[in-house]
């Protein structure tokens, strides 16, 4: 697990190493047209992009052996 990429007293974020971002806190979640986005007070945004639960993870990039390392 890699160290928290930004947090402040009502949020957390921590990405994990070739998975999602782990979410915490008092997060409002809206999509394109501002419309809340139902979720738990703990959620993982998937990275991998083969989510079949657009934008949550549920494990799908251990399966398609996702690389989130950064390309130049």
């Amino acid at each position: 697990m890699l160290g928290s990429m930004w947090t402040n007293a009502d949020v957390n974020i921590t990405p994990s190493e070739n998975g999602p971002y782990l979410v915490s806190g008092a997060v409002c979640l809206t999509d394109v047209v501002g419309r809340n986005i139902p979720h738990g007070d703990h959620m993982t945004l998937c990275l991998c992009g083969d989510s079949k639960n657009n934008l949550f993870c549920y494990g799908m990039h251990v399966r398609v052996r996702f690389d989130g390392t950064l390309k130049n």
